[in-house]
């Protein structure tokens, strides 16, 4: 993108940061608390700044701590490590909301890498997805000058936390991208290729003992550089929540029955070749 001198800018037109000129910076996720489904109600032209925290990995957290009392989140070492106040006790409201609480400081520190990487994947597939509105995201931000609690995604020794992996999808120049919403799943298909794709997506309802209870394939046509829905609504046929997991070209949905104690998986299928793989 072109030289910019400042951000988020408006280019001196009118108020800069908003959501119809110029780009953008969102932070209600985090500095307020908001919930992470708040990013998909942005629909900036440009998202240059938003993010979420985790910890890096505990080999790099023993490189500055090493008594077993340096081990929790409120220690004096762990707060001279963490410079946004109030962030580790942030990233932990936020786990309790969605997930157990961690047994141990070393789980809490690999749940704080997934939950990162899944806060971040709902904002960066819903800001693809409104193409060509949106026409990009920054997320906040690259690496660390330091070993420290942070927004980053690759630590200060230059070890990939969980988001690092997880945007090398995300950001892949073709996407599979379901969409839950109001008890219903949309699949979109994003592509960044410069020539046409055609190809078949393959979804699946699945419970946890691997039994099928839905199924739709769609034969696709994406055109360069553009977005593509490709679903009829799935709706689901109870209330339930959502946690997004991410693994190479399947996009798998955990589903957790609010009411009826019986998880279900969304499973889409992008077949080799099809729209949902890159081409070399």
């Amino acid at each position: 993108m072109p030289y910019t001198p400042s951000s988020p800018s408006a280019n001196f037109e009118e108020i800069p940061d908003n959501q119809h000129n110029g780009d953008m910076h969102y932070w209600a996720v985090w500095h307020q608390q908001a919930p992470a489904e708040d990013y998909t109600k942005q629909f900036p032209r440009f998202m240059t700044e938003y993010g979420f925290q985790s910890f890096p990995e505990m080999r790099t957290i023993r490189a500055f701590a090493n008594k077993p009392e340096d081990f929790d989140i409120r220690s004096t070492v762990m707060q001279a490590h963490q410079k946004n106040k109030g962030g580790n006790e942030r990233i932990l409201t936020y786990m309790l909301r969605e997930y157990h609480e961690p047994k141990d400081f070393a789980s809490f520190v690999y749940l704080s890498q997934v939950q990162q990487a899944e806060i971040i994947k709902i904002g960066a597939e819903h800001l693809r997805r409104q193409r060509p509105r949106t026409m990009g995201s920054f997320y906040w931000q690259l690496n660390d000058c330091w070993p420290v609690a942070s927004w980053a995604s690759i630590d200060y020794y230059g070890r990939w936390k969980a988001l690092h992996y997880y945007a090398r999808r995300f950001y892949d120049d073709v996407l599979v991208s379901p969409f839950l919403h109001d008890g219903k799943v949309d699949v979109y298909v994003v592509s960044d290729k410069l020539q046409p794709l055609s190809g078949t997506v393959h979804m699946r309802l699945l419970d946890f003992s691997g039994n099928s209870l839905l199924e739709q394939t769609k034969d696709v046509q994406i055109p360069r550089n553009r977005v593509r829905f490709i679903s009829a609504s799935i709706r689901m046929p109870w209330r339930q929540r959502a946690i997004f997991i991410a693994a190479s070209w399947c996009l798998i949905w955990k589903w957790l029955e609010e009411s009826i104690p019986q998880p279900y998986i969304l499973r889409c299928d992008a077949r080799p070749g099809s729209a949902g793989c890159a081409q070399d």
